[in-house]
């Protein structure tokens, strides 16, 4: 389809008779101006759309493109006939044109597998300026890219550092551009991260900074006079809108908003007009008078604009079953349905905007417990029929009451087995039990953290476990009365979580971490008997049932003793017994005469159903709280391990001898391992979440997301379908609540860094709850958690756009391992990357050689990369060199990927690093770079101390760029072991035994390097040296951004990154967050510096270390060892 029909179809729909109410388009992005400043060109749901920048044009807005792919980034030719924009429907984001008047087909002008996203268009026309990613290293690799419009010739890269948000100069001869940033929608932000703005200047190519805050600036556009710029400035604590000006470096603020960041300010061809989107609209600003106008979008077109929507339900993520078995209540997209086991048609019961789950039984069937949620606050809610003659399924008219209500959000309930309590669990780490009667609730713990529990059997007492400060989980073990207080029955220095109470009561099985990173299952017996009784024990007592089996053991005395008289041998009239003469032989036994009977033996197999009689009748006996015997009690935890096999869901059997076990290993069945011989068998080829176990074996469960029933070892699953009606706003209006509530019950700073919570909400949730996409829902939850000023933050939407290119197979960009220039004769190499595919023996290409032709094709200074090196992976490629010698040769090789080339390059730069301390020091100091806190890059660093260490006065520790993880207290370990003594072998000298270190361990001078990218667990190394004063820092501020975060699931919508627990230096208290690591030296590189091989930070950092280890070594004084036998 042409544009000129897209065109014309959009109009068709706006003017005719059937067009719908208009639609108003929140969260416009990308907008760009025509040159006479009366249109605009922008992006909303990921298609470009015109309109008027009239602010009193009331009609809709104009749709340029329809196509599932995404489409952003519009630009204006000068001349406003051209609108060139970035799609990604080849693949990557590619720059593409098409004509403003919508005629004629797009055209796409890049090709990469890596995306060209469009910066601006020259002066003339005659060029487009776009960043991407190569196969350069580090935390923000964007370069800048020119490429000629109209003509087909290679790309030219601007320079060769770090950039992006490039806009060129009126003539041509200058580039603005910004360095670092982060989050666009984070307000607040003062630090070394901020954005900063650079002046590229080609005449001289020359680098300055005009303009300069610590909380960022961003977003540059020349004046179209080139006297100076427009850009947004967090200087004021919000974005607004500046003007810099050349001439006396004057800047003026021309916006003072204080809530909502001014964000995407274009300006047009003739400097008349500026647009900028301020919260969820687009602004106009008029350059002459400074006049600021609202633009209000709007279209009628039917795009997503039915917001209720039909759909199936065929899965649960929570049910139960009635306790005849014979009804089940489940809950499904928030909300509540009930059927039966035969027909099987679910009926809803509930029709509130809340999200409603976590259903139960209750009353004996007559009531249904659920948790209610509205997104903000939430409640333990009750259904009861007003016909308690009528089913479930078919009641007609329910009753809803609030059963428990409370301030803190509440995550967890489950009744009491007998019915008359409930326990429950708040976000604030809280667990409680609620009297139904008395309508009490009854703190039971509390902690930081939510914990886990589980009811015993006789619903008197509760195990949970509990994280304390030091973030240890113990399991607990706590009467319901009060009686005794809670016992810890693990007291481990690891992990112990997820309680689980055996059918019998008598025992606690829970998932611990004892030994090394596995996982494991344990249990505990909780009585006496459980304690004392050894497995040699329970044999004997077997053993002792398989004997009253023989005739002689299990009569009665009187037939016992005719028993006996039978066996024995009959009587002989009394005489005097003779002696015995030892000079004969012993009596042979007389064949004729029968042999006396032999005991009978009991058989092995016998034995062993004893010994499962005598465990099952443990569990027949009754148990009351005080038969448990707690003291010591951590010292009869039993492991039971499983060979590697680490379980995701495991319960109790019915007869406490076996737990049900299922993991990733098993593939979808399910096995029983037994508790006394501690091995596993398959009991069913399938598995679920348990829901309830009866006496007789019956197991109540969720296999699949549908309740099943399993009996004598078979799952019978009760499937279901039924038509319900879904709210896309309502959806989207309790996701997003929950989000806010999620960030309010868990952000580590309870004062939420002094923001307005609740205004925040009302100010945001409104918009989210009309956006039509996933893209355009994330924005806005970018926007709400931007306003917190924090790190670690991110939500992560399970539903993304659909649209992806289909092709039979992957073709991509592939790299040579080499750096090249493109000349007249050929390709000339200026670096093989090492290990890469052109520095092996048989493919072997050196530095000063020239590539003239891949796969036949000569290749010179016009060749488009793309034309020659874009293929599969898989394939050969042919390369013909022409060595230094002016001999050709041909070389085949594989190709890789340019992040496998980046990888590479980034190898090669630590070792020109390690290369450049070597030479600085006169080989005296060592160079270690840590990439990662990460077990396998500290893995490396033990390595390094001793292969780059060796011999050496002093180690450069490198952590720039170093995005963070959990090492630092190992390598902390490793480089401040205390030392109490040393040792001296025969014939040798003065040393230690290594394998006694915890670590390879390092206590000579050290110095660390770290940056504006050194982040979280990296900042808390380079403030951890500066702490315990281990050794001087060299480098820029880290970024300030330290906050332990986890992950919250956000129903099945997505998953929010929590930042929950706060860092803080000893000593002053203060807080890592927002507060970097300030070095003893401070050096920031110039663009393009770093790139060239000029490390101004590793020159200083050796001279400092070398200094330190002249005055280390000066100080040192070792006495000599004293033997007790020598004078």
């Amino acid at each position: 389809m042409t544009h000129s029909v897209i065109k014309s179809f959009c109009f068709t729909l706006a003017l005719g008779s059937t067009a719908l109410s208009k639609t108003e388009m929140l969260m416009p992005v990308t907008p760009t101006v025509s040159p006479d400043g009366k249109t605009i060109v922008f992006s909303w749901e990921d298609d470009l759309w015109m309109k008027s920048t009239d602010p009193a044009d009331k009609s809709d807005a104009v749709r340029l493109t329809i196509h599932p792919a995404r489409e952003l980034n519009p630009t204006f030719s000068p001349d406003g006939k051209t609108i060139y924009y970035n799609s990604n429907k080849e693949g990557s984001f590619q720059v593409w044109s098409m004509l403003a008047d919508s005629s004629g087909q797009p055209k796409q002008i890049t090709f990469s597998s890596n995306s060209n996203l469009i910066e601006d268009i020259s002066n003339d026309g005659s060029e487009v300026l776009y960043r991407s990613v190569r196969d350069f290293p580090g935390r923000i690799p964007y370069r800048l890219y020119t490429q000629k419009l109209g003509e087909k010739v290679p790309e030219q890269l601007v320079f060769n550092a770090h950039g992006k948000d490039g806009k060129l100069s009126p003539d041509g001869s200058k580039i603005l551009f910004t360095r670092e940033g982060v989050n666009p929608y984070r307000k607040g932000y003062k630090g070394t991260q901020a954005s900063q703005i650079w002046l590229y200047d080609k005449t001289n190519d020359s680098f300055s900074e005009p303009v300069k805050d610590d909380m960022g600036c961003r977003s540059p556009i020349f004046m179209r006079d080139g006297s100076g710029f427009y850009y947004v400035s967090g200087k004021s604590g919000n974005f607004n809108l500046w003007k810099h000006e050349f001439n006396g470096s004057k800047n003026t603020q021309i916006t003072e908003y204080k809530e909502n960041s001014v964000m995407f300010p274009e300006l047009s061809h003739d400097g008349s007009t500026l647009i900028f989107r301020k919260l969820f609209s687009f602004y106009k600003y008029d350059t002459a008078t400074g006049k600021i106008d609202q633009i209000k979008l709007h279209h009628n077109l039917d795009i997503n604009s039915k917001d209720k929507q039909d759909y199936t339900i065929k899965r649960t993520s929570d049910a139960d079953f009635s306790p005849s078995g014979l009804e089940i209540v489940f809950a499904s997209n928030g909300d509540l349905y009930a059927m039966d086991t035969v027909l099987r048609e679910p009926k809803r019961l509930t029709y509130s905007k809340a999200y409603e789950s976590n259903t139960f039984f209750g009353d004996k069937g007559k009531a249904v417990y659920h948790l209610f949620d509205d997104g903000v606050k939430t409640s333990i809610n009750t259904l009861t029929k007003k016909d308690k003659s009528q089913f479930w399924w078919n009641a007609t008219d329910l009753i809803s009451t609030t059963l428990i209500s409370s301030e803190s959000t509440i995550s967890s309930f489950t009744p009491s087995p007998d019915g008359k309590k409930i326990a429950y669990t708040t976000d604030d780490g809280k667990l409680y039990s609620f009297n139904l009667k008395s309508k009490v609730s009854q703190l039971i713990a509390s902690s930081w953290s939510t914990p886990s529990f589980d009811w015993s059997p006789d619903s008197k007492w509760i195990t949970y476990s509990l994280q304390d400060n030091n973030f240890n989980s113990d399991i607990f073990l706590a009467p319901l009365d009060g009686s005794v207080a809670p016992v810890n029955i693990t007291k481990h220095p690891d992990n112990e979580f997820a309680p689980a109470f055996s059918p019998d009561g008598k025992k606690i099985a829970f998932m611990g971490r004892r030994r090394g990173t596995s996982y494991d299952l344990y249990y505990v017996d909780l009585t006496p008997s459980g304690s004392e009784k050894t497995s040699r024990e329970k044999k004997l007592e077997a053993a002792k049932k398989v004997m009253k089996k023989d005739p002689i053991y299990n009569t009665p005395a009187a037939k016992l003793k005719k028993a006996i008289n039978k066996l024995a041998p009959k009587k002989t009239p009394k005489t005097e017994p003779k002696k015995a003469d030892p000079k004969k032989a012993p009596a042979k036994p007389d064949p004729a005469k029968p042999a006396p009977a032999k005991p009978v033996q009991p058989k092995p197999e016998a034995e062993k159903k004893e010994l499962k009689k005598v465990e099952k009748k443990e569990v027949k006996t009754s148990l009351s709280e005080s038969n448990y015997d707690l003291d010591d009690i951590q010292k009869r935890i039993v492991r039971l391990p499983m060979k590697g096999v680490t379980p995701t869901r495991y319960f109790w059997k019915h007869d406490s001898g076996s737990i049900l076990v299922h993991s990733s290993s098993f593939g979808k069945a399910t096995y029983a391992l037994n508790i006394t011989s501690k091995k596993a068998a398959k009991y069913i080829e399938t598995s679920g979440s348990p829901i309830r176990i009866e006496k007789n074996g019956t197991i109540y469960w969720l296999t699949d997301g549908v309740p099943a029933v399993v009996k004598g070892g078979r799952s019978t699953k009760y499937t279901f379908s039924a038509q319900s009606e879904f709210s896309t706003s309502n959806y989207n209006r309790h996701i997003f609540r929950v989000i806010w509530r999620t960030m309010r019950d868990g952000f580590y700073d309870e004062h939420l860094n002094g923001k307005n919570w609740d205004a925040i909400l009302a100010r945001y949730e409104d918009a989210a709850a009309q956006t039509k996409s996933p893209e355009s829902f994330d924005r806005i939850v970018s926007m709400l958690l931007g306003e917190l000023n924090a790190s670690h933050t991110g939500y992560t939407n399970n539903k993304k756009s659909l649209w992806q290119k289909k092709v039979p197979w992957s073709e991509e960009m592939r790299h040579l391992g080499l750096k090249y220039a493109q000349k007249v004769d050929g390709w000339h190499v200026n670096q093989v990357l090492p290990t890469g595919p052109t520095d092996k023996e048989v493919s072997r290409v050196k530095v000063g050689e020239i590539i003239t032709a891949i796969n036949g094709v000569a290749v010179n200074d016009t060749t488009i990369e793309y034309d020659v090196l874009w293929g599969q992976l898989k394939d050969n490629i042919k390369l013909k060199v022409k060595g230094i010698d002016g001999k050709e040769r041909t070389v085949t090789i594989i190709g890789i990927t340019y992040r496998m080339a980046s990888a590479l390059i980034a190898e090669a730069v630590i070792e020109d690093r390690k290369e450049q301390v070597e030479k600085l020091s006169n080989g005296k100091l060592g160079y270690i770079h840590i990439s990662r806190m990460m077990w396998d890059e500290f893995e490396k660093f033990e390595q390094h101390l001793y292969e780059n260490g060796a011999g050496k006065d002093g180690i450069v520790i490198d952590v720039r760029d170093n995005g963070g993880g959990f090492t630092t207290d190992h390598l902390l370990t490793a480089l401040t072991q205390p030392r109490h003594a040393y040792t001296i072998p025969r014939n040798g000298g003065r040393g230690y035994p290594q394998d006694r270190f915890v670590y390879a361990t390092w206590d000579k001078p050290i110095i660390v390097l770290c940056n504006q990218n050194s982040f979280s667990n990296a900042e808390i190394f380079a403030h951890a040296i500066r702490s315990l004063d281990r050794g001087q820092i060299v480098g820029v501020a880290t970024a300030g951004g330290v906050i332990s975060a986890g992950q919250s699931s956000i129903l099945t919508a997505g998953k929010l990154r929590m930042p929950f627990r706060g860092w803080f230096v000893i000593g002053s208290g203060e807080d890592m967050e927002l507060n970097g690591a300030e070095p003893h030296h401070t050096l920031w590189p110039q663009p393009g510096e770093m790139t060239a091989g000029i490390d101004k930070q590793i020159q200083k950092a050796v001279e400092v270390l070398t200094q330190e280890v002249k005055e280390e070594n000066s100080k040192k004084k070792q006495l000599p060892p004293i033997y007790h036998n020598r004078k």
